[in-house]
Parts: structure tokens; C-alpha cells; sequence
């Protein structure tokens, strides 16, 4: 009875075996994820289907190879060969870790080694491998949009910082360099050429910074087209100024995109660290972009600077002027005032040019070759422009009314003139003060003529259809080829001031003068004199045949009662 009981445990043992090594290879088999047994020596010694569909080898090839045949660089298989180490000794271990697919392609893993030990020693390693290529990706993708500008490649402030608060915490001694770096007249070849192409050269930007820098420097994109550079331990100053120089120097030549050449300048701002010097990520940011802004507003010819605490004081009167900008026109700080236009052979007054005045609480008169910068940037001229248009259009039906037949000259800034619905904003002013367009001279400088040509050449045709004078304002400060002189609508020019000022003392200077109001007539151009301070300039100007004149002599710009006195003084009409 005993061998009979003997046997029928013994068969039961057995068959508890079976059911087990049965359950224990569905599980090895249909585990989700692939799963294999290896041996000492890393050689695997069992695997499932999952490993072939994630390794690309079939069954037959796996159960020839090494684990580390599946490996991905050295730096992989030492720290893989760490965990199956440990593993041996005992300890199950998870890690991640690159391995190789057949098709040569990298996939990611995350791996579970598990020892299984008999009689005390370990002799297999069992393994379950998750595929997480998915997730890599997702990760690092999760990555390149927080840290990384996806236009460019280029590290973004954020990352930037960071690698600003990592030199932060080394060698206190060393010295170091932050350039921030603006495209000058981005915008406008944006707006030009389209915004696939200010892309493309933005992108073609980044590739020069690369290039022009060392693998050491940390290039970013900051937004839109602002970059930063840090140029760590430099030996100098003069290093920092040097690599700004070769940049400016780089951007001489044309940038080539698509089989067209642009090309570009750049304002830069640099700043120092290190060498003992207070050192702040965030701030140090700061000092080189108030840099970089005094080198825009300056237009230095050498296009870069290098922070000291003078521009600080600049920069909060500058954010002073941003913020009060926006409520000047709603609290009545801004105000007009009119320089008299003469007839140089008559004498009388035919015009004004209407001059926008700023009374600031704290600052007090702020020029406004302080404030239309600074308006024309933030955008803040629309509404100021709009305001100076009407004011002076209602005051001029004021002095209509009153007998004093004038013109009245608004200057117009080029952000203006790029609104595609100003003609027909000065239209609908025009038509709400009652005002004939013919006593309205719209001034737009030198300058506007060669910033986007087709578009300005439009604009001012329309305006010139409502009935609108064009006036070419300091004429001869830039750089305007004469031939755009037929090329514009343009019913008056006003020669500057510097012109007009060397009248009798430069005769080189009195030849031209002769000859650019000779040009003027010839083209049917009314010429006004600007910047007339004695009777020897007004007497030239009568000489030449030059129409109009204003400056010190006749009258500063004045209120309106004052143009009422001066009129009648000029003019002679008492009951006007």
C-alpha cells in the first residue's frame, strides 16, 4: 500500500510539474512584451516570438548570439554589462538601454533582468524587454519643444539660461561673454519677401553663427530674430569685441537662399561675467540686449557695444517713454505746434509744418527725435499719427474761417504708410474736418523712398489722388538716388537744413544746391528751404528760385495764436 501510495504522489508531483512548466511557457511565450533566458556567459538560451518582432532576428539567429551582439557603442554594453553583473550576483536590476534591430535601426528598451539561482549559485538570467521607442521619441521631442527652437535647431532661452547658471556655479575666476544679436530690418524683408523666406533666412542665420563660433560658445535663438551667444572663459574683452567684429565683418557678404542673395546687418550687445564679477543669468541677458537696443537706437557705425551703467539709466528712461506713450494723447500731455512756410520772393506765409510737442509729468519736454523711435517700434504711431492728422486738419478749418488761407504739412512716418488702408484714412479725416485735400501736405523723408519702394510709390499715388500734396522732407540726409525724383509723386521737395546752412561759405555746396532746385523745377517740384537763420540764406534762395523757406529766422514753431499774429504781420491782411 505504501508503493502504491508512493507512486500515486509521485505522480501527482509530476503532474503539478507539467502544469506548472506548462503555465510558466504560455507565460514566457504570450508575454506581451519579449522575453529571454540567458546563461553566464550571456549567450541567450530561450526567447520568445516578441524578441524576434522586436529585434528583427528570427528565433534560429537569436539563440546563436550574445546578448551584447544586440547592444548599441561601448558606452551602451559597459553599462549594461554593470546591471547583468549585479544581476549575476543576485539582484534583479531594470535599466534602459539602445539596442540594435536587424535593419540597422535603433530601439530603445527598457530591460528587467531577474537571476534565477539553483542550489544557491545563479545560473540563468531571465529578462522581460519593453520596447519604448515610442516613448523615447515622445520624450525627446517633449524635450526639443522646451528646450530648443524648432525653427532653427538653436538652444531657446530657456536652455540658455541654464547653461548661463552651469558656468554660474564653476570657476568663479574665468572671464565670459554674453552677445545678444538682432537682425537689423528684419521686418522688412519679412514683409518683402514673404514669411517662408524670413524664415529659410533665419535658418541661414543660424547656420553662419555656427560656423563663425567655436563648439565651446552656446548659440540660441532668444525670438523671433534675436539670438544669444556666451562665448565661455574667454581671455579678454577684446575676445568679445573681436567676435563681434568677425560677425559684422561675415555679414558683408550676401546671404544666399533659393538663388537669391539678402543682405543683412546686426546689431549686437555684449556683456562680461565672471573674473569675481557679480554673476546672474537673467541679468546678465539684460546688460547685453540694453546693449544691443543703444546700438539700434544710435545706428553705430561699428554695429556692436559693450554694456556700461550709463546705458541702464537709458534704458528705464526709455521703458519711462514706452509706458507714457500710451497714455500721452488720453491725459492731453501731447500738444501741436506750427513753424510758418514763407514765400521767399513775397515774403508771406503759405504753409505750416505741423510739429508734435511732448510735456511729460517727469521728464518734462521729451524731443520728438526721443519719442517717434520709440512709438514707431511699439506700433504706438498709428494712433499717434491719427491724432496729429486730425488735430491739425481741424485747426487749419479753424484758421480758414477766420481768413487765413493756409497749407498745413503733417509728417507721416513709414509704419504709417505701410498700413494698407491709410490713403483712405486720410480720405475719411479729410472728408470729417471738411478740409480740401489740396491744403494738406503729406511729409514723408528721404528715406521712406527706398525702404520698400513699389509699396510706398502705391500709397503715395493714392493719397496724391485724393488731392494730397506729397512732400519730400530733408531732402539729401540719405541716400536717394535723384532719379526717384520722377520716379514718386512728388509735388514738393524740402531741402535740409545742411544744405541750406553752408549758403555762402561752401561753393561746391551752393552748386548743388543751384542745381537740385533747377532739377526740381524741370520736373514740375515746388522747392521749400529748410533751416533759414539769416537773410543771407534767404537771399540765395530767392537768387535760385527757390519757392518756399522755413527756419529760425521767419519763426520757431509756435502755438496757434502766434501763427494768427505772424500772418497778419506777413501778409498784411489786418481783418483777416
Amino acid at each position: 500500500m505504501r508503493k502504491v501510495k508512493d507512486m500515486m504522489d509521485n505522480s501527482c508531483a509530476a503532474r503539478r510539474l507539467m502544469e506548472m512548466e506548462r503555465r510558466y511557457l504560455c507565460l514566457f511565450e504570450y508575454h506581451p512584451d519579449a522575453v529571454f533566458e540567458m546563461n553566464r556567459e550571456g549567450l541567450l538560451v530561450n526567447v520568445n516570438s516578441h524578441c524576434s518582432l522586436l529585434s528583427g532576428f528570427s528565433r534560429e539567429e537569436l539563440l546563436v548570439m550574445n546578448i551584447s551582439d544586440l547592444i548599441v557603442g561601448e558606452q551602451e554594453h559597459a553599462r549594461a554589462d554593470e546591471h547583468f553583473q549585479r544581476t549575476l550576483q543576485g539582484n534583479p536590476e531594470q535599466f534602459e538601454m539602445a539596442a540594435r534591430h536587424k535593419n540597422g535601426n535603433i530601439v530603445y528598451v527598457q530591460c528587467t533582468t531577474i537571476p534565477i539561482t539553483i542550489d544557491g549559485s545563479v545560473e540563468v538570467v531571465f529578462g522581460i524587454v519593453k520596447d519604448i521607442t515610442e516613448q523615447k521619441e515622445t520624450k525627446h521631442q517633449m524635450n526639443l519643444m522646451t528646450n530648443f527652437d524648432l525653427l532653427t535647431g538653436l538652444p531657446n532661452r530657456k536652455l540658455f539660461l541654464q547653461r548661463l547658471e552651469q558656468l554660474h556655479d564653476g570657476d568663479a575666476s574665468q572671464l565670459h561673454a554674453v552677445l545678444t544679436i538682432n537682425l537689423d530690418r528684419f521686418e522688412f524683408i519679412n514683409e518683402s519677401l514673404g514669411y517662408a523666406k524670413g524664415e529659410l533666412l533665419l535658418q541661414q542665420f543660424s547656420s553662419l553663427l555656427r560656423q563663425l563660433f567655436s563648439p565651446e560658445a552656446v548659440i540660441a535663438r532668444l525670438q523671433g530674430d534675436e539670438f544669444a551667444v556666451l562665448l565661455p572663459d574667454i581671455a579678454s574683452e577684446q575676445a568679445a569685441a573681436t567676435a563681434a567684429q568677425s560677425l559684422i565683418a561675415k555679414l558683408l557678404s550676401p546671404i544666399y537662399m533659393e538663388g537669391m542673395e539678402v543682405v543683412v546687418s546686426a546689431s549686437i550687445g555684449i556683456t562680461l561675467a565672471g573674473r569675481n564679477r557679480e554673476f546672474e543669468p537673467g541679468r546678465l541677458l539684460r546688460e547685453s540686449n540694453i546693449a544691443m537696443r543703444h546700438v539700434r537706437k544710435l545706428h553705430q557705425e561699428r554695429r556692436y557695444a559693450i554694456y556700461n551703467e550709463a546705458m541702464d539709466s537709458q534704458f528705464t528712461n526709455r521703458l519711462q517713454l514706452e509706458s507714457g506713450l500710451r497714455k500721452a494723447i488720453l491725459l492731453d500731455q501731447m500738444y501741436l505746434r506750427y513753424q510758418p512756410i514763407i514765400n521767399v520772393v513775397t515774403g508771406k506765409i503759405e504753409a505750416v509744418e505741423a510739429l508734435l510737442r511732448w510735456d511729460h509729468p517727469e521728464l518734462g519736454f521729451v524731443s520728438p527725435a526721443d519719442f517717434i523711435p520709440i512709438a514707431e517700434e511699439t506700433g504706438d504711431i498709428i494712433a499717434i499719427g491719427n491724432w496729429v492728422l486730425r488735430s491739425a486738419l481741424r485747426q487749419v478749418c479753424q484758421w480758414h474761417r477766420e481768413g487765413l488761407k493756409l497749407r498745413v504739412g503733417v509728417n507721416v512716418s513709414l509704419v504709417q504708410l505701410k498700413e494698407p488702408d491709410f490713403p483712405q484714412l486720410v480720405g475719411a479725416i479729410l472728408s470729417e474736418s471738411g478740409l480740401k485735400a489740396g491744403w494738406l501736405d503729406i511729409e514723408v523723408t528721404e528715406s521712406v523712398l527706398i525702404e520698400d519702394q513699389e509699396m510706398t510709390k502705391s500709397r503715395l499715388a493714392a493719397l496724391r489722388k485724393l488731392g494730397v500734396h506729397i512732400a519730400i522732407d530733408d531732402f539729401g540726409t540719405g541716400y536717394t538716388s535723384l532719379n526717384y525724383l520722377k520716379t514718386f509723386p512728388i509735388d514738393y521737395l524740402k531741402i535740409d537744413r545742411s544744405f541750406v546752412k553752408d549758403i555762402n561759405h561752401d561753393l561746391n555746396n551752393n552748386i548743388i544746391l543751384s542745381s537740385l532746385i533747377n532739377l526740381a523745377h524741370y520736373l514740375d517740384i515746388q522747392v521749400i528751404g529748410e533751416g533759414i537763420e539769416t537773410q543771407e540764406h534767404i537771399d540765395f534762395l530767392r537768387e535760385k528760385g527757390c519757392d518756399e523757406g522755413q527756419g529760425y529766422l521767419i519763426s520757431a514753431a509756435v502755438d496757434e495764436q502766434e501763427i494768427r499774429r505772424l500772418y497778419l504781420k506777413h501778409n498784411g491782411q489786418e481783418n483777416a
